[in-house]
């Protein structure tokens, strides 16, 4: 899941940069768009933390893991948000 995040981000930052010159793209603001793909790829990295448990890894492997969760969700939602 964590891949298709990261290249679905990515690829549409991408295709905006590519893009930029074109009437569309123009109009919705092209640093705008590539923020929303910033913020869509730091959620996504939210996805890494969530599966890792202590049958893997050690106890503050786990706590470090459970508290990055939070950060990288809450910073890629803001992010989206003051873009739009």
């Amino acid at each position: 899941m964590t891949t298709i995040v990261i290249a679905t981000s990515l690829a549409f930052a991408a295709w905006t940069i590519f893009n930029r010159k074109s009437r569309a793209v123009r109009a919705s603001q092209p640093e705008f768009l590539v923020a929303i793909c910033f913020g869509t790829l730091v959620m996504g990295l939210a996805i890494i933390p969530l599966g890792i448990d202590d049958g893997n890894a050690s106890q503050l492997r786990c706590d470090i893991s459970c508290m990055s969760v939070p950060w990288l969700v809450s910073s890629g939602f803001t992010r989206i948000c003051c873009a739009i």
